[in-house]
């Protein structure tokens, strides 16, 4: 079955409206599992903290497939609110950090599967803020450009 290419365009022009909040709520759902992990940890529960940071991952890692697919095919937002300056330095920040925590996750990771509990403590000592600051601002610069998309 072939697809007229007039649906077909609508279909992704339906998707893509739909990938900016899709985003933003894997982002807020990835930071969420982020705290609960602080919790857990901080309360010695090993075992849920895991958990909580496994699914962390996988919201994380199925929002930056969307992300990455979603800027692929559409054009790009630009904000031009009153706020610019505030919005670029959030989102400057936001893409330098964003890169910078690809490694870092990896890292730490790194660490507790070699089963280095003190080299994962000190990668996460930094990975953790990171991460978290880069799930708060993509959920900040989506509402930035809320109406743009």
């Amino acid at each position: 079955m072939i697809i007229p290419s007039d649906i077909l365009a609508m279909i992704m022009k339906n998707i893509l409206y739909f990938l900016p909040p899709t985003n933003a709520l894997l982002n807020g759902i990835s930071l969420l599992f982020l705290i609960a992990g602080i919790y857990y940890i901080l309360h010695n529960k090993v075992e849920r903290h895991r958990k909580m940071m496994s699914y962390a991952m996988i919201f994380t890692a199925l929002f930056l497939m969307l992300y990455l697919g979603y800027h692929f095919s559409a054009a790009p937002v630009h904000y031009s609110g009153k706020w610019r300056g505030l919005y670029l330095f959030i989102l400057i920040s936001h893409i330098f950090l964003a890169a910078l925590n690809v490694p870092l996750v990896s890292l730490t990771i790194h660490a507790i599967v070699r089963k280095n509990n003190t080299l994962h403590k000190k990668w996460a000592r930094i990975t953790l803020p990171v991460w978290m600051y880069v799930n708060l601002t993509g959920i900040l610069v989506f509402f930035f450009n809320w109406g743009n998309y």
